[in-house]
């Protein structure tokens, strides 16, 4: 158990197994000392991939990043009905949380599909620090207590939570930053509903979640990225990343997500690389930690 009168930070990385790109540049950045977890997509098309990079590093932590939202599903489509499209892919973000919030989804099958991505996992022999999901979709309540089943059928006590640590753009400058702050009202407000659900199944978490959004220009990347970690404060906090090297798998993801950013992948891997970022973190006194040790 941490002491909580320090600071510990997880610098997690998003969408493992989506794309080679995405993949090399979490174990790069792992082995750079920086990046400390990541959350594996087990219906990524670069899944293969990912469980091999594992094999040449120890030491990062790895969840699972639970996805309804695009790809293709890792069960039979006659078995998820009510997730996916006439081409047998998930619906996207927006058509499925409307579905979710009317009451259009199966959430039997739903955790189906949780089980299903949960075990491809395992099967790897992957130690499974933590339970996430695409597009912080477990925010909902009817999601959050899914997974909250499959985190103690699986043995699996440590779940991401959006609690909002800082608002990053309280004083925004332009509309991107306004956007960005109302959305992370919007998400720590809903998730504020959920506590009772994971205290109650003796779910750990951290203490403050920050996500440094694919939205963001390179120039706002580093003043974000200091303004966090020179204000983190006692307990576990994570910072999200979504690094990714450019390359025809990551232009393809583009292609097919429409608002896939790839340019920011690219300038999010050059923010966490550089030598001014490990000296913020070095200057800052906190200690780099994965899910599985708080």
């Amino acid at each position: 158990m941490l002491m909580k009168i320090k600071k510990y930070l997880i610098i997690s990385a998003d969408d493992f197994g989506l794309t080679e790109g995405i993949n090399l540049s979490v174990i790069d950045l792992f082995k750079e000392g920086v990046l400390t977890s990541t959350s594996v997509m087990a219906n990524g098309s670069a899944f293969k991939n990912a469980m091999e990079c594992l094999e040449k590093v120890s030491g990062l932590g790895v969840g699972v990043h639970l996805n309804i939202l695009r790809g293709q599903p890792i069960l039979p489509i006659d078995q998820v009905k009510s997730l996916v499209d006439h081409q047998g892919l998930f619906r996207g973000v927006h058509q499925n949380v409307v579905k979710l919030l009317l009451g259009d989804i199966n959430l039997k099958e739903v955790k189906k599909e949780f089980r299903a991505q949960i075990n491809k996992v395992l099967k790897q022999n992957v130690r499974v620090t933590h339970l996430d999901t695409e597009k912080h979709l477990h925010i909902f309540p009817s999601i959050l207590k899914v997974i909250i089943e499959l985190a103690v059928e699986f043995d699996i006590n440590r779940i991401r939570f959006f609690r909002q640590g800082l608002n990053l753009f309280a004083n925004g400058q332009c509309l991107e930053e306004l956007i960005l702050s109302c959305r992370e009202k919007f998400l720590s407000s809903v998730s504020s509903t959920n506590y009772g659900y994971l205290s109650a199944n003796n779910i750990k978490y951290p203490d403050f979640f920050n996500l440094v959004s694919s939205r963001l220009r390179k120039k706002q990347l580093l003043m974000v990225f200091q303004r966090v970690i020179h204000k983190i404060r006692s307990g576990v906090s994570e910072i999200i990343c979504h690094p990714g090297y450019i390359h025809d798998g990551l232009r393809h993801c583009s292609r097919e997500f429409r608002k896939f950013n790839i340019i920011n992948h690219w300038d999010q891997t050059g923010l966490l690389m550089s030598y001014k970022t490990k000296e913020i973190i070095k200057a800052s006194g906190v200690r780099l930690i994965n899910y599985s040790q708080f």
